[in-house]
């Protein structure tokens, strides 16, 4: 169950993101509001991600 949400999620409805990039298919990307979804998620992982990089290398003690 879990393997088919992961792989209808990755796949959206009709291929993905990435491949319509690559093929150069740019009137394609973003079209059904699942793809907004995943576009939605990524920016928000990759913000929480450079906030916890950022919060760590302030928390490090310098070698002065």
């Amino acid at each position: 169950m879990i393997n088919l949400l992961i792989h209808g999620l990755v796949l959206a409805d009709h291929g993905n993101v990435f491949n319509h990039i690559a093929e150069g298919r740019f009137d394609e990307i973003l079209t059904t509001p699942l793809d907004w979804f995943i576009l939605a998620m990524m920016v928000i992982f990759a913000a929480l991600g450079a906030m916890m990089v950022v919060r760590w290398a302030r928390r490090r003690p310098s070698n002065r």
